[in-house]
This record gives structure tokens, sequence and C-alpha cells, in this order.
């Protein structure tokens, strides 16, 4: 059994799993202690959703905020969502029936890569016992990838009924701009970013990278801030001095 996971044809899933087994171990560390290791692959990546609700206010606003401010955020967001370069793509089109999104994008690549080599070390097993096998990695690869692709949907799916809302990022980003967020790791400040936590449109919570807007501008574990733009896979934040401002 174990030349058969070290065979030659079996490369490319031998390297599938141990991928796999990696980034577990490394997720299920970052977990334990609270530090975001893959957070921000999903800030890199383009909204595969377009579905998102039309008022895109802010949340826990009793006054003090213009409410042609809010106009513009939402009408700001929905073009953007509207106009952005992934409608019409076939390769946008495909990652949303995957239901990517659905999840953060490490545990979708957890299953993909648990997929993908189960399915290529049984396949080439079936094929050895059967006397036709095993075939050429070139060859069984792009197979168990296009096998793979479907148990990876119905999967992705699943996941997203069953993990908790607060571990879910499948919302427009373009939402989280004019929205309170909590500093829940590090301090944020103009030269160094730090976590929070905020309530999406959906009433679901996220995390975010933040990064003081001013130079000097220090927020600590525990504070408030808005967010007020989106730079580079972080948002930059500003100080809360309304009272009636609340991240619930």
């Amino acid at each position: 059994m174990f030349a058969h996971f070290t065979a030659p044809e079996n490369l490319p899933f031998a390297v599938a799993l141990g991928l796999f087994f990696l980034i577990g171990i490394l997720q299920t560390v970052s977990l334990l202690t609270g530090i975001s290791l893959f957070g921000w692959l999903d800030n890199l990546l383009p909204d595969f959703e377009a579905d998102l609700p039309g008022d895109l206010g802010l949340d826990g606003v009793e006054g003090g905020l213009d409410g042609a401010l809010e106009a513009d955020l939402d009408t700001g967001a929905d073009a953007d969502v509207a106009d952005s370069p992934g409608d019409g793509s076939w390769i946008a089109d495909a990652f949303a029936w995957m239901n990517f999104g659905k999840v953060p994008f490490i545990i979708s690549f957890l299953l993909f890569l648990f997929l993908f080599s189960c399915i290529g070390y049984n396949a080439q097993l079936l094929l050895t016992e059967a006397g036709i096998g095993p075939w050429p990695s070139l060859l069984m690869a792009p197979l168990a990838l296009v096998v793979a692709v479907f148990p990876l949907k119905w999967g992705n799916a699943l996941m997203g009924r069953v993990l908790p809302r607060d571990e879910t990022n499948a919302v427009s980003k373009n939402s989280y701009i004019g929205r309170v967020a909590t500093i829940t790791i590090g301090e944020a400040t103009h030269e160094r970013t730090a976590e929070a936590k905020l309530r999406g449109p959906l009433g679901r919570t996220h995390y975010v990278m933040v990064r003081a807007d001013r130079e000097g501008a220090r927020f600590g574990q525990g504070e408030h801030v808005l967010l007020v733009a989106e730079e580079e896979g972080h948002f930059t934040c500003i100080a809360v001095n309304n009272p009636n401002l609340d991240d619930d």
C-alpha cells in the first residue's frame, strides 16, 4: 500500500494530500491561537455572488450621520457590483457554480485537496487491481480534477449551512464600507493593521484587517472604528465619536 501512495503515477495526489495535512495543521493552530493566517486570501478574491440586498445602510445608526452618505454608499456599492469585471466571465460563473464564497476560501481549498487526492488514489487503485493501471499522472490528474468539481460543489454548499455564520465571507466587501467594526486582535495604526469584526448586511459577523486612516491614530483591542475605504486587501478606518453608533 505504501508503494501505491509513493508511486510516480500518483505524485500529484501525494502532493495534494501533503498540502492538505500541512495547511490543515496551520489552520488548526490559527484557530487555537486566534491569529488569522489565511483570512487575507478572501480579501484577494472577487465576490462570486451578486445577489446582494439593495439596502446597505449603516447598522445601528439612530442619528448623527447624514442620510445622504448612506445613499451614496448604497449607490456606489451597487454600481461596483453591477460593473464588476467578473460579471459575464465564465471563470466567475464557474466559481459561483461551485459555491465558492459560501465558506472561507481556505476551507474550500482544503476540501478540494482532499477530494482530488482521494479520487486520484482510489481510481489508480481500482485500475491497478483490474490489471489496466495505474495510468500516467498526466492523464489521471486532469480526470481527477474534473471529477472532484462535483463533490466540491456539494461540499461547499453543505459546509455553508453547517459552519457558524461568523465563518462565512459571502457578501461584497463594498458593503463593509461605512460600517462600524470592533478591534479584536492587535492595534491598528497608520503603518500596522489589526483584526476587527463587524456585522454585515445579512446579519453575519465578518473579520477583516483594518489600518488607521491618519498618521498618529491608534486603535486598540475593543475599540470601535468606522470603515471608510478598502485598500489592497484591508480597510482604512477612523475613530467613532458618535455614541449612537454600534457594531451590533
